[in-house]
């Protein structure tokens, strides 16, 4: 009897013990987060008061105009009611609704509104009837760097290329296992001279790239992705997830621009010690960081399409502002990036020379995006190489 009761006073104390630790950990991580939140409190709080003096007015504008709230890739993997719906679906959705008019995002000029191509991109839709025309074409893949974020449809990056037929396939949020299919789908199809895939230093993590995996393990994505009409456009099975995914969103009471969680949902996340594996994963990172597999593989599907389909592969890498968007793997990033592709023999350019000598005035005033100038700054550097290798 005596035993059972010094286990169980034992059991207790060690439950206990292991409890106040975690406590203390969880005190440790918040103040531990406020610590840090120094170090961008003045952008954060300028981020914070556009979005809840000129977004939610924007916002509220762009909804009555029959403006509507772009689906994005990614949704299909942090929302959880589209999660749920995405695990039923053989092909996940990787472009936007088409022909639809939609509002982006303000950083400072304004919101940014445009109407989708057929396919749901940011594209004049008359480029899809050139794919067999015989002047140069050139894609662009990527996030919404490349998709030309809070900017004017003539200030982003393909706007710039006008000797060219231009394909803008960027999306704001899409990672290297979105390249990947993008790369597979749309190169045999339209069959560009050159084939632009930039990189931004987020894309170094392994973010849902397995969620968005599945669609290269599809043998015909392209017959599955595309209608078989002779004019390019939509599955009907893409066009079916699509519009269902809209209607999960519109049921959804999304919150509004710059509104926080009440006490209790932020306080809540500590419970994770979110900062401090943050900062584990950023050490860890510093001295034993690899490229994903996900980045690698769409640098090698991108190579060998362009193989297949004789297009030129170029692959760029965006820096971030230090302002902004801090982060201690950028330039981490950057060398293995160019160190992989020096090495698989394809051709690389780094932008941060020129985007870091024209300082602040290459991003935008309110936000990580670039502005106008920066965009230009990018293109013309794209312009000189395709110059180099034509």
């Amino acid at each position: 009897m005596m035993n059972n009761k010094t286990n169980l006073f034992k059991l207790l104390m060690f439950f206990g013990t292991a409890l106040f630790i975690y406590g203390l950990l969880i005190i440790f991580d918040y103040f531990f987060h406020l610590h840090q939140y120094k170090s961008y409190k003045l952008s954060n709080e300028v981020i914070t008061d556009r979005k809840q003096n000129e977004d939610r007015k924007y916002l509220k504008e762009a909804k009555e105009n029959g403006y509507e709230f772009i689906i994005y890739p990614y949704l299909y993997a942090n929302n959880n009611n589209l999660r749920k719906f995405s695990k039923k679906l053989d092909i996940i959705p990787i472009s936007g609704q088409p022909n639809t008019k939609v509002y982006y995002c303000n950083e400072g000029y304004g919101l940014i509104k445009f109407k989708t191509d057929r396919l749901g991109f940011r594209n004049n839709d008359l480029v899809w009837n050139k794919i067999n025309d015989l002047e140069k074409k050139i894609i662009f893949i990527g996030d919404s760097f490349t998709q030309g974020a809070c900017v004017k449809e003539n200030e982003n990056i393909s706007s710039h290329f006008k000797e060219y037929v231009t394909y803008n396939l960027g999306l704001d949020g899409n990672n290297p296992a979105i390249y990947s299919a993008l790369s597979r789908i749309f190169i045999p199809k339209i069959k560009p001279d050159f084939v632009v895939q930039l990189f931004y230093v987020n894309d170094f993590t392994e973010d849902n790239g397995d969620f968005f995996e599945k669609n290269l393990k599809i043998k015909d994505l392209e017959k599955r992705y595309l209608s078989n009409q002779s004019e390019i456009e939509l599955s009907i099975e893409i066009l079916n997830s699509i519009n269902f995914a809209k209607k999960i969103i519109n049921d959804i009471s999304l919150p509004l621009p710059g509104e926080r969680p009440n006490v209790f949902i932020r306080g809540m996340r500590y419970l994770s010690l979110p900062t401090m594996r943050m900062y584990i994963s950023l050490i860890y990172n510093k001295y034993f960081f690899k490229l994903s597999s996900t980045t690698k593989n769409s640098i090698n599907t991108l190579k060998q399409t362009c193989i297949d389909f004789n297009c030129e592969p170029i692959i760029g890498f965006i820096t971030n502002s230090s302002y902004w968007e801090p982060n201690p793997l950028t330039n981490t990033f950057r060398k293995e990036l160019k160190d992989y592709t020096t090495k698989v023999n394809v051709n690389f350019i780094d932008f941060t020379e020129e985007i870091n000598s024209f300082g602040n005035l290459a991003y935008a005033p309110k936000g990580t995006h670039m502005s106008p100038a920066g965009y230009k700054i990018i293109a013309d550097k794209i312009k000189k190489t395709l110059s180099d290798l034509d």
